[in-house]
């Protein structure tokens, strides 16, 4: 069975791997537009997209690393003197720290937009179980009454102890007073002969559907 997409983004190595690769995608988009196309790019245009999309798939870390994946990619191969860690003017310098500090910054926004997004992800199941429980609850106070009304009873077989479970109407049909105790061999015992058969075929029928 296939992981549903949603889990395996939730992946640590998934979410860092998605933050290198972007990067590395963003590095090579700059140089296909430079290199093929001739346009000048401001040096770090191709990057903040890729990490808000970062952030957001993966969360405030990989953010973070993709961020210094670009600061450092475009010191190294970008700013003068390049194949360099090293900063020529006082502008780059300044212009990288502005780029570091926007780029943690979104990484920050994106990790609440993630951490909102789960929250009202969590309220809406938890509202779907609610609505799912009471629904329940009054389709099984509908049919106690349904049975209240006919005066009608029900039990159940239990396949893993052999016995069977009754409910207050059906004691009541087998004859037992409110409240007395009984045992699951009374209840046969109870049971008109014309009517032994049909139920020792649900019964087996019951055993047969709990066997496969």
């Amino acid at each position: 069975m296939s992981d549903n997409p949603k889990a395996v983004l939730e992946r640590p190595l998934v979410r860092y791997a998605i933050a290198v690769g972007a990067t590395a995608a963003s590095f090579l988009l700059r140089y296909v537009i430079v290199r093929q196309f001739g346009v000048t790019l401001p040096p770090y245009i191709t990057f903040f997209p890729t990490i808000m999309l970062v952030a957001i798939l993966g969360g405030l870390w990989p953010g973070v690393l993709a961020t210094a994946l670009a600061a450092l990619g475009v010191d190294y191969l970008i700013l003068g003197p390049t194949r360099q860690f090293l900063i020529a003017n006082q502008s780059d310098a300044f212009a990288l720290a502005i780029f570091t500090v926007m780029g943690i910054l979104m990484s920050l926004l994106a990790e609440r937009y993630r951490r909102a997004r789960s929250s009202i992800e969590a309220y809406k199941l938890e509202l779907a179980l609610r609505r799912n429980e009471e629904e329940l609850r009054n389709a099984t106070e509908f049919r106690q009454l349904a049975l209240d009304a006919a005066d009608l009873g029900t039990w159940e077989f239990l396949p893993e102890s052999g016995g069977v479970s009754v409910d207050r109407n059906c004691l009541k049909l087998f004859g037992f007073l409110p409240g007395e105790a009984h045992t699951n061999d009374q209840l046969p015992e109870r049971i008109h002969p014309e009517d032994i058969n049909s139920v020792n075929d649900a019964i087996s029928r019951s055993i047969a559907g709990a066997d496969d």
